[in-house]
């Protein structure tokens, strides 16, 4: 009988840490995404603020006035 109500209790502590473990993968999962849109939009925003300085369509017009002085 007592070894009956220890296999119980053993399943049970099973399930729990199951229950737990996936709750931890759920809560990491979640925080990955969420940083890692924090970051897409922390880059996008970068982008926005530096374009007006530095222009899309730089084809290397710098190097070509150095190699003409």
């Amino acid at each position: 009988m007592r070894f009956g109500s220890l296999a119980r209790q053993l399943v049970n502590n099973k399930d729990s840490i199951a229950i737990g473990t996936n709750e931890i993968h759920t809560r990491k999962r979640a925080l990955f995404y969420s940083m890692q849109r924090k970051l897409s939009t922390d880059t996008h925003m970068h982008d926005c603020v530096r374009s007006p300085m530095m222009p899309a369509n730089d084809d290397g017009d710098d190097q070509k006035h150095e190699e003409q002085e």
